[in-house]
C-alpha cells in the first residue's frame, strides 16, 4: 500500500508563491504544507535555538483569515519542521485552501 494511502488526513503542499505563514513570537514561517492534524514549515536558522517542543503560533492565510495552532514538534526534515497538532486546521479551511491554490496556481497539476 502507498504511502498516501495510509494517510488519516489529505495534506495540502504549497507552491512557494503562495504560501502562507506561521507567526511564532517574533519569527514568521513561511508554511509548506498543512493538514487537519499537521502542518510543515520552511526553517529559520535564527529562530532555530528559540523553538520549544510545544508550540503555540498562529498562521496567517492568504484571505487575510488567521488560524490559532498548537501542537508538538515532530520532527525535522532537510529545512522543514514537521508539527503535530493538538489545535489543527478544520475541515472547512482545508478545502478552501484547495480551492485557493487551485486557482492562483492553474499551471499545476489538479489534485
Amino acid at each position: 500500500m502507498a504511502d498516501y494511502e495510509r494517510r488519516r488526513f489529505y495534506r495540502l503542499r504549497y507552491p512557494a508563491s503562495v504560501r502562507p505563514y506561521m507567526q511564532y513570537r517574533q519569527w514568521k514561517f513561511p508554511v509548506a504544507e498543512i493538514s487537519e492534524q499537521g502542518l510543515r514549515f520552511k526553517i529559520i536558522e535564527e529562530a532555530l535555538d528559540h523553538l520549544v517542543l510545544h508550540i503555540k503560533a498562529k498562521v496567517f492565510f492568504n484571505d487575510g483569515e488567521s488560524l490559532d495552532i498548537e501542537g508538538r514538534i515532530l520532527r525535522i526534515e532537510d529545512d522543514e519542521i514537521i508539527l503535530q497538532l493538538s489545535v489543527g486546521i478544520p475541515l472547512k479551511r482545508m478545502i478552501s485552501e484547495q480551492h485557493f491554490v487551485i486557482k492562483a496556481c492553474p499551471h499545476l497539476k489538479k489534485f
